[in-house]
């Protein structure tokens, strides 16, 4: 993306952007940011960690939850990047009436609490 993604500051107002198909960014509490990203491929949300904000062996044990539970995981994916940022990432159905569901599980499968 070239263009900057506006900054909220609740995840209403962002819930509120997404709906209108508008990228946006959240930035939830230090070292935790959301994306809502809007693009050909269709609405998507990204739970990006920095890595000073992750307890030791994170990465790892998000991976061993997901794998232990497909079914509760299924369509959240988790990467790291070389620079060791951590992402929870989900594409959206077209559906808005389910994506504070689907951020709350990005949020769910981090072990980070979700406020309004």
């Amino acid at each position: 993306m070239n263009n900057p993604c506006p900054q909220v500051t609740s995840l209403p107002a962002l819930l509120s952007l997404l709906q209108l198909r508008q990228s946006c960014r959240w930035p939830v509490q230090q070292g935790v940011e959301l994306l809502a990203l809007c693009g050909e491929r269709g609405p998507e949300v990204m739970l990006n960690l920095q890595p000073a904000f992750q307890p030791a062996g994170l990465y790892q044990r998000l991976l061993s939850r997901r794998a232990q539970q497909l079914e509760v995981w299924d369509g959240c994916f988790l990467c790291l990047n070389r620079d060791r940022v951590l992402s929870c990432w989900r594409q959206l159905p077209e559906s808005a009436m389910s994506d504070k569901q689907h951020i709350a599980q990005l949020f769910s499968l981090a072990g980070i609490p979700l406020s309004d």
